[in-house]
């Protein structure tokens, strides 16, 4: 399931096509604009259903990929272990914290992986495209200070 249903949620939906994922749910605060995202999903052949946004998922999901900024100041609307997600992927990010969407999976035991190390990753593989290859900092050095407010 993808919450939203922007330019950052049809990346993340052509990147499932690629993994070859079947089936997509997109939920958005207004339904029309993931209808239009679930029409480009569909003309790739993979299977797309729009919802609104809602507590009450109403499906069993595997993965709950999260392309707003909702939950970074406030309550995420789903909880994943709710949904029965088996993995969360939450491109928002809260420097110095954790958004309200990775609280919840931790408090469900969930897997995740969250937005910061996500830009941190691409940042550090950008550097790598363009600059060549280093062996420091790593990933998760750049992380961690991030984390702990050091940067």
């Amino acid at each position: 399931m993808i919450v939203g249903a922007g330019g950052v949620a049809r990346a993340v939906a052509l990147a499932l096509r690629d993994l070859g994922c079947s089936r997509v749910y997109v939920m958005n605060r207004t339904v029309e604009r993931g209808r239009e995202l679930c029409s480009l999903i569909s003309s790739w052949g993979v299977d797309c259903i729009a919802l609104g946004l809602q507590q009450n998922v109403g499906v069993k999901i595997q993965l709950l990929i999260n392309a707003t900024p909702l939950g970074i100041d406030g309550e995420f609307p789903i909880n994943p272990r709710n949904a029965g997600a088996g993995l969360v992927l939450d491109l928002a990010y809260k420097p110095g914290g954790v958004t309200d969407l990775v609280k919840l999976a931790e408090e469900g035991s969930i897997p995740y992986i969250d937005g910061l190390e996500i830009l941190v990753r691409q940042a550090l593989e950008s550097d790598r495209i363009w600059l060549g290859s280093f062996e420091k900092p790593t990933w998760h050095e750049v992380f961690e200070r991030l984390r702990s407010g050091l940067i």
